[in-house]
Order: structure tokens, then sequence, then C-alpha cells
């Protein structure tokens, strides 16, 4: 792993996400260096690309291989187009007057979707994916939580729209899905939202492919919760005991293609940062501390991803790191809206 204490390339990096080709691309959190970076598979660095100041929710690849950035520096979200064989480009999509987006994340149907503490709002840019021009965010939600610093998709079959999963900060996700009817719960634009209670601090979270939830709950109780049902019916399978694994303050959840728990821990300076591993049915994988590493790498852990080799990737925007566990996990297909649009979501390669 790399742990520079200052400059912009790895600045307080919020969010990770694995291309297609898995190359890395961090979301940088810091005020005036933060930036949207790109790693090779090996940890080589490719690109850093500037977009207008930091962002606090992060990245994503949506299933046209772009990479979007969430910047909370302006009322701007960034596309940003590698190129493949012709010249990068960055199209900038306006967030509504007074709006300024935290997290993003995207669907296998072109639409990008994010989320503003402003207003507890969830938003999204339809067919942003591919639009040649920049379009309109539409709200589809008003109630997503005080601090929905986390969201994903759900898997309805390749060519069905997606539910949006968004965590709250609060005790509860919000499952934000489309809708025509409008005495659906909280409808609004086309899309009607469910509130299902978890823990008090919700903050991580990820969707396995047959549509079960994992949330991670921070602060005081260091647990994570495993959400199984359907349609608007889901309740807690398991939860696990506060601190079980080495929980300490858990964030940015992902899973391998076992669906394996990858959770980094937000322990404060004065603790050995970790990382927990859980399995699909509660068992510990990693010690009673977490896996360790030292206090200046893995302290202040953020979020993790789990790419196409099983290498399980994590950032923290404490003493800035990017740490790979090398060979740790089981594949996963990446980007996850790539595996949307084929049915590949949340599967191994």
């Amino acid at each position: 792993g790399t742990n520079p204490s200052s400059g912009s390339f790895i600045n307080k990096p919020y969010d990770i996400n694995i291309d297609s080709q898995n190359n890395i691309w961090i979301a940088n959190s810091q005020a005036t260096n933060g930036n949207l970076s790109q790693l090779s598979s090996s940890g080589a660095p490719i690109s850093c690309i500037f977009l207008s100041g930091g962002s606090n929710g992060g990245g994503v690849i949506d299933s046209n291989g772009n990479v979007w950035f969430a910047t909370t520096a302006s009322q701007n979200v960034y596309r940003y187009s590698p190129g493949g064989n012709g010249l990068p480009s960055t199209t900038t999509f306006p967030t509504p007057s007074g709006v300024t987006a935290l997290a993003i994340t995207a669907d296998g149907l072109g639409n990008v979707y994010f989320t503003s503490s402003s207003d507890t709002s969830l938003y999204e840019f339809p067919g942003a994916a591919t639009s040649v021009a920049p379009v309109a965010a539409v709200q589809i939600s008003q109630v997503v939580g005080a601090n929905p610093i986390r969201l994903m998709p759900d898997y309805n079959g390749d060519t069905v729209a997606s539910d949006i999963w968004v965590t709250s900060g609060g005790g509860w996700v919000a499952r934000v899905s489309p809708s025509s009817s409008i005495s659906d719960p909280n409808y609004l634009n086309g899309f009607a939202t469910t509130i299902i209670p978890t823990g008090t601090a919700a903050y991580g979270l990820a969707v396995s492919h047959n549509n079960n939830v994992f949330v991670s709950s921070g602060g005081t109780d260091n647990y994570i919760t495993y959400l199984t049902g359907s349609g608007t019916s889901y309740a807690p399978s398991w939860t696990t005991a506060s601190g079980f694994a080495g929980l300490n303050n858990p964030t940015g959840i992902s899973i391998d293609g076992r669906n394996n728990v990858w959770v980094p821990n937000n322990s404060n300076s004065g603790v050995t940062g970790s990382v927990s591993e859980i399995s699909i049915v509660s068992n510990a994988l990693s010690p009673t501390t977490g896996f360790q590493k030292s206090t200046s790498v893995l302290s202040y852990g953020r979020a993790s991803a789990v790419d196409q080799a099983g290498n399980v990737w994590v950032v923290g925007d404490g003493p800035s790191y990017l740490t790979e566990i090398v060979g740790a996990g089981v594949p996963m297909y990446q980007p996850y809206a790539a595996g949307l649009s084929n049915g590949r979501f949340q599967t191994v390669p």
C-alpha cells in the first residue's frame, strides 16, 4: 500500500471502484486537492483528474465505462470518459439549485443516481451513461435520511429498472423503487420509497446478486445486519454482535464472489486500524481484532472493493492510504453496473 500524508494523488480517499480492466478508481475527499485518481491492477498510478475539489460521497463506474465523481466543492456531478481508443473527456451535470451531491451510483440501464444530505433526497439523471449532453436531475425521493452516504442498485433482470438502496445515517435504510401508483409509500415522480429498520447509525451497504442487503452500523453499535426478503418485505436474517470479528465503527461494505463481507473499520487515531471479514452465514473470518497492519495505514478506513482477481482494496481518509490485500477474497465481476446489464451482477467473473 501507499501512505502519503500530503499531496493530491491520494488525498483523503472516500470511495473506491474497479473498472472492467481491473483498474482502480479512487474518489478523494480533500476539499482543495481532492480528485479522481486511477491506478492499474498492480497499484501503479495511471491518471489524476482534478474535478473542482473533493468528494465526500465518492464515485461510480456506469454501464458504459464512464467514471462519475460527486464533488462537494460545487453543485455539479462529473462524468469522466477515459476514452478507450479516443481522447478522455469530461461532461458536467449540474445539480438542482441549492443541492450538493453526496453519494452516487449507476444502474444497468444507463441511469445515474445521487443523494443529497441538504434535502435528504435521492435524484436520478435518466439515461446519463450514454447522453451526449447533460440531462436534468429528477428528484425521486425526499426521505432517504440525513446522511445518505452509501447507495447501490439491486438486480431485477437485465432489462428491468433497478431499485436503489440507500443508507440513512440513522436507524434504517431506504429502498427506492420504480412505481406507477401514487398511493405507494412516499411516492414521488414515478418512484416509491420503503423504509426498512436496521441499526442506529446505518453507513455502509452492499447488495448481493439475489438482492439481499448487508448494512454496517457504526457509532456505538459496531455491527453488520444482513437483510433478506423480496418486494417491500425485508427483515434481518442475522445481525452480528457489537464488535464481532473486530468490527470497530465499520464503514463502506463490499462483498466478494462468495458473499463474504469485507468492511474497513473507521477506528480513531489512537487505535490500530483494521478490516473485518464475515461469511454469508455470519461466521467470523477475521480475528477479534480484525485484520491489522499498522496505526498509520488502516485507521480511518472508509471504503473497500474486491477486484476480478480476488484482491481486496481498502482506502481511508485519515493518514491517506490505499492498501491491497492480495488474493484474500473471492473474485467479483466488475463494475457492478455492467453486471446489471448482462446478468453478472455481484457474481464471480
